[in-house]
């Protein structure tokens, strides 16, 4: 049993989830997912962490177990009726070593700092400059992060401070998905992404909507007459076997896709189908369940064609994965961009 293990046997997870009403609180996550990024953090005993969303506090009451009597947790959390539950709770528990604080967590916690650790549960578009300034030399960020201008292009990323310039090293990849990262507390979970092209429908919870950066043009948005087309084909699909294979896994395909952008890449949230991605173009729409590779398809049969030449490349190049990926980072005036890309020619 490793340490991350041992955490989760030793912490009560039902205590800090539920609700009054005996429902998870929509700020849990899956504690599978939950357990990755622990172990891509790699906390020591010792350590001192920054937290950005303390949700529930089940994850806080993980890492105070992780960094154990001598070392401590900072979790932030812009919700501060979540932050005086989570409070309550640890305290209850008999925790000591963790400090909840209700603030941005897009600013970190200059007070505490530095830290040795920072991991975040909700979704940037960057990392922000002030976590950077607030890790030691050799301390990691872990974070989900948007690494296209597509929705739900999102994985956790591990990124290390190194002391010459530049100062961030991208180093790991992990599949995930959190939350945005907002300056206040969410209140529609259900909405459609900002980076959704065409909302389908926008009153379904949670909303169906198409993103395909083609249609955005010269930065005015989506054409109309195209992102009408392309909602009459998303709404008229129909659902079938797709171009993988049963020991194919699309959500390797996903992180080759993720990586490689190619022309016409799409995703989606439709209601038969949950989460796609895929191709679309002005005459069709050719769309992977996340679910389990089930395609949805309309139009005259362009999108499937590019879709089953992208699954051919994928597995010429050996069917890569996130195993497969590295984050590349950037500095920019506002923070760390993060883009992925193959690990192989």
């Amino acid at each position: 049993m490793d340490a991350v293990e041992a955490a989760l046997a030793a912490v009560p997870e039902m205590r800090y989830v539920l609700g009054p009403d005996g429902r998870p609180l929509p700020q849990t996550s899956n504690p599978a997912l939950i357990a990755a990024v622990l172990r891509l953090l790699d906390v020591a005993p010792g350590s001192r962490v920054l937290e950005i969303g303390t949700g529930s506090g089940y994850s806080t009451a993980l890492l105070s177990r992780l960094v154990g009597p001598s070392g401590s947790v900072v979790s932030l959390d812009v919700d501060p009726g979540l932050t005086l539950r989570a409070r309550r709770l640890l305290s209850e528990q008999g925790v000591s070593n963790a400090a909840v604080v209700a603030a941005d967590g897009r600013g970190g916690h200059p007070p505490a700092a530095p830290f040795d650790r920072i991991v975040a549960w909700a979704t940037a578009s960057m990392l922000p400059q002030a976590w950077v300034g607030q890790v030691t030399a050799s301390g990691l960020i872990v974070a989900p992060m948007q690494l296209a201008p597509l929705a739900h292009a999102v994985a956790v990323v591990r990124a290390r401070r190194r002391e010459a310039e530049p100062a961030l090293a991208g180093e790991r990849i992990v599949a995930g998905s959190f939350v945005p990262l907002t300056g206040a507390p969410l209140s529609d979970w259900g909405k459609a992404p900002d980076q959704a092209d065409v909302v389908i429908d926008a009153d379904r919870d949670p909303a169906t909507w198409v993103s395909a950066p083609w249609l955005r043009g010269a930065g005015a948005g989506a054409p109309q007459a195209e992102a009408a087309r392309l909602r009459h084909l998303c709404l008229s699909h129909s659902v079938g076997a797709g171009p993988l294979s049963s020991q194919e896994d699309v959500g390797a395909f996903r992180a080759y896709l993720l990586a490689s952008l190619p022309d016409g890449l799409t995703t989606a949230l439709l209601q038969q189908t949950g989460r796609l991605i895929g191709c679309s173009n002005t005459e069709s729409v050719a769309l992977l369940s996340l679910r389990g590779g089930a395609l949805a398809e309309a139009g005259d049969g362009s999108a499937t064609r590019e879709l089953v030449r992208w699954v051919e490349d994928w597995r010429a190049r050996g069917r890569p994965d996130f195993d497969q990926v590295r984050p590349d980072v950037e500095q920019t005036a506002h923070g760390w961009t993060v883009r992925a890309r193959l690990d192989q020619p």
